[in-house]
């Protein structure tokens, strides 16, 4: 009888124990693979940054001229625009993107680093967008004197800049390496949050 009251007693002390142990064993590897996620998105979006940043087209500009002959349009040219046309801030994003990745090393700042990294590279790609747009305009600038110039044109003039606005086309858009670039920055901000939170 005193051994089954032994027994018993053991089982008392010892089963609280193991029903506490379990869930936190469970929780831990669950954070750990929250982690490793974070980590590896994090490293996929600086990689994703570096290439937008340096072989991605960001916009792209196409010129036609509508034929009177054949009623088709004929490209005369396709200009693109990549963040390396400004090397300096190209340079500074890529510096972020890579000083983030290593940051992967300091496991008690990952998560900040990857959040303050991905404002930044907003902030660049924001810039180069903005510097982007005061390109256009200064184009839009010279056409608009273009045009004034061929309607001073004696005789012609008037009939030359009504050609020139009828059949000229000139279309922008966004290309491939601004989504890829804003994609990075979304994937390097939500690895920070998944790596910040499992300290938490």
């Amino acid at each position: 009888m005193p051994g089954y009251l032994g027994e018993a007693a053991a089982l008392a002390v010892y089963q609280p124990e193991d029903v506490v142990t379990q869930p936190a064993e469970s929780r831990n590897g669950a954070s750990l693979c929250k982690r490793f996620l974070g980590e590896v998105m994090v490293a996929g979006g600086c990689v994703l940054c570096i290439t937008a940043a340096t072989a991605l087209p960001w916009a792209r500009a196409d010129v036609t001229w509508r034929s009177m002959l054949f009623e088709t349009d004929v490209g005369l040219g396709i200009f693109t625009f990549r963040l390396t046309d400004n090397p300096w801030l190209a340079a500074a994003l890529i510096s972020i993107a890579a000083l983030c990745m290593a940051g992967l090393f300091w496991r008690r700042r990952a998560g900040s680093i990857a959040i303050a990294t991905s404002l930044l590279l907003l902030g660049g790609s924001a810039a180069y967008i903005i510097s982007l747009i005061e390109d256009a305009y200064d184009f839009l600038g010279f056409y608009r004197q273009l045009l004034e110039f061929v309607r001073s044109l004696p005789m012609v003039g008037p009939l030359v800049e009504s050609v020139i606005r009828e059949r000229l086309s000139i279309t922008a858009f966004p290309h491939v390496g601004v989504f890829a670039f804003v994609l990075s920055t979304l994937l390097i901000l939500g690895g920070g949050l998944l790596i910040r939170r499992r300290h938490v």
